[in-house]
């Protein structure tokens, strides 16, 4: 995982680059910079939630949770770049607050829901993001496979 020095120097060194040359705007279908935006704090609330959720979890499933938070930060990161794609501009996302996620099982049962949905929202989104639907794709994929993830920690759990 990168330190955010590091990623601000690598952003500034992107951004000092970009105002060099025109930044390309690659064709985006319907798939607009709002959409990215929503997908990216999205991304970065469930990247929350299970931090939260791992401070309040049994040791056997608290790795699990800490996974999942990171690679949701990883989707929030690849949603950056897709952003500055579109725009040449740094995204700059809301940044949610660590949520209260209550009693553990519930919350788990609530992420589920959230993975399988944010699954079809990716694929959905894919189908019109043109040159950035593999990226969507992959995104789905990941989501698909944090509820598979989710349910087999609920498995467990129970």
């Amino acid at each position: 995982m990168m330190s955010r020095t590091r990623e601000a120097a690598v952003w500034q060194r992107v951004l000092a680059a970009s105002e060099e040359a025109p930044a390309p705007k690659p064709a985006a279908g319907g798939f607009t910079p709002a959409q990215v935006m929503d997908l990216l704090e999205d991304e970065l609330q469930d990247a929350n939630t299970y931090l939260a959720l791992a401070r309040r979890a049994r040791r056997e499933i608290r790795q699990s949770l800490l996974q999942l938070s990171q690679e949701e930060q990883q989707h929030a990161r690849r949603l950056e770049t897709v952003y500055f794609l579109m725009t040449g501009r740094r995204p700059e996302p809301k940044r949610p607050a660590m949520p209260d996620v209550g009693n553990v099982m519930d919350a788990l049962r609530t992420r589920y829901q959230g993975e399988v949905a944010g699954a079809a929202q990716y694929r959905r989104l894919a189908e019109q993001a043109d040159s950035f639907g593999p990226v969507l794709q992959e995104l789905g994929s990941d989501e698909a496979r944090h509820a598979q993830m989710v349910l087999r920690l609920l498995q467990r759990s129970l």
